[in-house]
């Protein structure tokens, strides 16, 4: 489940408003991208070590995002604050990107104390973004 929930991160939302946007920035200067997608997981990664929870959103497909928003709203707070802390401690590789089509797969190795986890994680593109896939 801590994977699924981990993973579910792109998904969050407690406020049910996103404006989904391609330049989010906040005040560290972190500004949000999503032309390729190691620039999409980077985004996502940010996100939640920061539990902005609109962002995190933004990285998800458009179809994607109303099945993402009922896993968040239904946590707890304690599990949100465990989630934010769970990325904050791990470490995230982006091993190898393959593309078919409008379709990319990441192998992401993920990598938490002593444990490594590799994890891949389907995107589709959206205009001219790459956006996450649950």
């Amino acid at each position: 489940m801590r994977t699924k929930i981990l993973h579910g991160l792109c998904v969050l939302s407690l406020f049910g408003v996103l404006a989904a946007c391609s330049t989010h920035q906040k005040s560290s200067g972190f500004k949000a991208q999503y032309g390729t997608p190691q620039q999409t997981f980077e985004t996502w990664a940010e996100a939640a070590r920061r539990l902005d929870m609109p962002l995190l959103l933004s990285t998800y497909a458009v179809s994607a995002r109303p099945e993402a928003e009922q896993e968040f709203n239904s946590a707890s707070p304690q599990q949100l604050k465990q989630m934010q802390e769970e990325a904050n401690d791990t470490k995230f590789t982006v091993e190898q990107v393959v593309f078919e089509g409008e379709k990319a797969f990441l192998r992401v190795k993920r990598k938490l104390e002593n444990r490594e986890e590799i994890e891949v994680i389907t995107m589709m593109r959206e205009g001219q973004e790459w956006k996450l896939l649950p």
